[in-house]
């Protein structure tokens, strides 16, 4: 038994086959991971047994800078292993997590996943969360800040790299304006709350902004995107906000590092390479949201 890092073609394919085996339900197509940069794993692991693939965990890495330290982070996004072999599935993720100078997240909405990060060294940096709609969370936006298009320009050039990697047509960049202060926001489509068109927050350089700025943002988004709904982390400099949802609904984001919870993003994660699908708004929903927002889709 032997863990193999996939970066050779045959590699890829052993692991697009476990991937379609193991979530036969997946709306999208595995092989869109693969176009993602390979990182120290390649695309991840498998899990080789007399020289056969009986397991895969697939991979996503990035570099940030935090506190002055360059830092490689590794998303481990999905995993699957055969049945007859899933008594080795902690031994496979304790060995990929072994280096104490990576940083390891996941963001699973499985408690099971959950408790065996937990097992091995993972702590919860966001348990569920935070299904913010229009006016739940206040009706006055903050006095002074402007919502606007993200405008590289302003800022250098390793952040306008990340906006550039996640624009596409599910993907939004925007900006946080406050006198002196800017801040910028990505968020990615394709979900929903109660039917409505929803955002997740995949990265924010300010969250205290974008707190202030909440009501302000759901405003654009509704105007600009026809996007209602908005999923924020459940990180301490947002606690307080109120959520459409119970606390444990949506996914939770663990960690294995010694960084701050707000550090952790979701840029360059599963989030932005594998499309996920909302349910179809009812009719006359989505007929009244057309009126009022020409831009929906």
């Amino acid at each position: 038994m032997e863990i193999v890092e996939i970066h050779r073609e045959e590699q890829l394919q052993q692991a697009l086959a476990l991937l379609n085996e193991g979530f036969p339900q997946a709306t999208f197509d595995w092989s869109i991971a693969f176009k993602a940069p390979p990182g120290t794993f390649g695309h991840g692991v498998l899990l080789m047994v007399e020289g056969e693939p009986q397991g895969g965990l697939l991979c996503f890495e990035k570099t940030e800078t935090i506190n002055g330290r360059e830092r490689k982070i590794v998303n481990m996004s999905s995993w699957y292993v055969r049945e007859k072999y899933r008594r080795y599935l902690i031994w496979m993720v304790r060995h990929l997590t072994a280096d104490p100078e990576i940083i390891f997240t996941a963001c699973t909405p499985s408690r099971s996943v959950a408790a065996i990060g937990n097992r091995i060294g993972f702590r919860h940096v966001s348990t569920g969360s935070i299904a913010s709609l229009p006016f739940l969370n206040g009706f006055r936006g903050a006095s002074g800040i402007k919502v606007e298009p993200f405008e590289a320009s302003l800022f250098d050039s390793a952040l306008q790299k990340r906006v550039a990697d996640h624009s596409n047509e599910r993907t939004i960049s925007l900006m946080l304006r406050r006198e002196e202060s800017i801040a910028v926001v990505i968020l990615v489509k394709g979900l929903d709350i109660f039917q409505l068109p929803a955002a997740r927050l995949l990265y924010t350089s300010d969250f205290s902004l974008l707190r202030n700025a909440l009501v302000d943002i759901h405003y654009h988004l509704l105007r600009k995107h026809g996007v209602i709904g908005i999923y924020l982390p459940r990180f301490a400099s947002l606690s307080g906000l109120k959520s459409a949802q119970s606390p444990d609904s949506g996914p939770s984001i663990i960690m294995k590092g010694d960084i701050q919870d707000e550090d952790v993003n979701l840029l360059y994660t599963e989030l932005h390479y594998l499309p996920v699908t909302r349910r179809r708004p009812m009719r006359r929903i989505k007929r009244a949201i057309a009126r009022l927002c020409p831009s929906f889709n």
